[in-house]
């Protein structure tokens, strides 16, 4: 697999229900763990941060066929030199208030769900790791 991992953040605002945004994250994650972290806003506001992600190949590859037909791919594969790092990671957003309603979209606001791809590709750099991801970005179309 050319994915190595791929993991998910996202922020619990204190004007938004926890549960939610968790039913959000579950969506996305299914039975893999989601950890919660509890801080403080800038001006000492509860928040949350809910991280969860996949390491297993078999998750990974169940997670990206799920982007098939949801136009994300398409995104991906149009904008992969402004999306991929020099760190060989793939960064997208997914839209959070969406995935509570079981769809799979990228983000056209600040209500997100951060999302980001390792992956593996030998010599590690940027241009090796997105001709690897286009690959196999390309083989789920």
């Amino acid at each position: 697999m050319a994915f190595l991992r791929v993991k998910f953040r996202t922020f619990v605002q204190a004007t938004e229900s926890e549960d939610k945004v968790r039913q959000a994250m579950d969506f996305i994650l299914g039975d893999s763990e989601l950890t919660i972290i509890r801080t403080e806003g800038h001006f000492g506001n509860p928040l949350l941060i809910l991280e969860g992600g996949f390491h297993r190949s078999r998750d990974i590859r169940d997670f990206t066929a799920r982007l098939k037909g949801t136009g994300i791919i398409e995104e991906l594969l149009a904008n992969m030199d402004d999306r991929m790092d020099e760190n060989c990671t793939l960064h997208f957003r997914l839209d959070k208030a969406l995935a509570l309603e079981g769809k799979l979209a990228l983000a056209t606001n600040r209500n997100i769900i951060d999302c980001s791809l390792k992956t593996g590709a030998y010599p590690a750099n940027k241009e090796n790791a997105m001709e690897t991801a286009r690959g196999v970005l390309e083989s789920l179309l």
